[in-house]
């Protein structure tokens, strides 16, 4: 396997999309502090940080969808996924290294703002940005919520051989995640421990409502949430792995 993710590593140096996933992510932390520096201009306070240091974390699903399926589909349009196969790799071992390989560069995207979003907050405001509620608690929980994305555009990409059906499964996949996260984290601000059982359930499986909890931090996310996650990720890994393995390469 190591072989297989080296030989992905050298083809993500080279890739475009990677290139293209980096420009924005340090041109979304020039946006995002940006409009920092228009709201203290036009005479209004800003209380915390974490929605300006993580806000890339409300669009990273939709990042990591969109270089998931221009990455992973290059190999099936190059017939990388076959010569491979024919080398004598293993399809687990080929999937799991697509899987390595993209949640780096998901990981990538995210570090890339994280950095910027730093350096633009200390030169275009000040010392005042560095005021982040648990800045190392929301770091981490953003990784979680990358390998929770990566894992399931990995497995649409993977297994839907058609570069744009794959692409709008994982679109819309992602839109919905998205939509629910954002459901979940009113409904458990607002409601408390009177929200009922299926909003505590996708709060624990839904990597965009973690990103919510992130950015807004009004309230402490439970650790087992995290757990559940990372849990649910290698779950959609180990089964993408399976049907892999049984999947008839054209």
């Amino acid at each position: 396997m190591s072989r297989l993710f080296w030989a992905n590593m050298m083809r993500l140096g080279k890739s475009r999309i990677f290139l293209v996933g980096e420009l924005f992510a340090a041109g979304y932390a020039l946006l995002v502090y940006g409009s920092a520096v228009s709201t203290l201009k036009s005479g209004r306070t800003i209380a915390g940080w974490n929605m300006y240091l993580f806000n890339v974390l409300l669009v990273i699903g939709i990042a990591v969808a969109v270089f998931d399926a221009v990455f992973l589909h290059a190999e099936y349009g190059q017939g990388t996924v076959r010569n491979k196969l024919a080398t004598g790799a293993r399809r687990r071992d080929v999937y799991l290294a697509n899987y390595a390989v993209c949640a780096l560069a998901g990981l990538c995207m995210y570090a890339t703002y994280l950095l910027c979003g730093f350096l633009l907050g200390l030169v275009l405001v000040g010392p005042e940005t560095l005021r982040v509620a648990a800045p190392a608690q929301g770091i981490f929980f953003g990784i979680v919520a990358v390998a929770g994305y990566t894992a399931l555009g990995v497995s649409v990409e993977m297994l839907i051989a058609n570069k744009s059906v794959s692409m709008a499964v994982s679109l819309v996949g992602t839109g919905l995640l998205l939509l629910l996260g954002m459901s979940c984290y009113a409904k458990l601000v607002n409601l408390g421990e009177q929200a009922g059982f299926g909003w505590r359930l996708i709060e624990m499986f839904d990597p965009a409502a973690v990103c919510f909890y992130v950015v807004a931090a009004d309230r402490p996310l439970s650790a087992h949430v995290v757990f559940a996650l990372l849990i649910e990720a290698a779950c959609l890994t180990g089964i993408g792995a399976h049907c892999f393995a049984e999947k008839d390469i054209q």
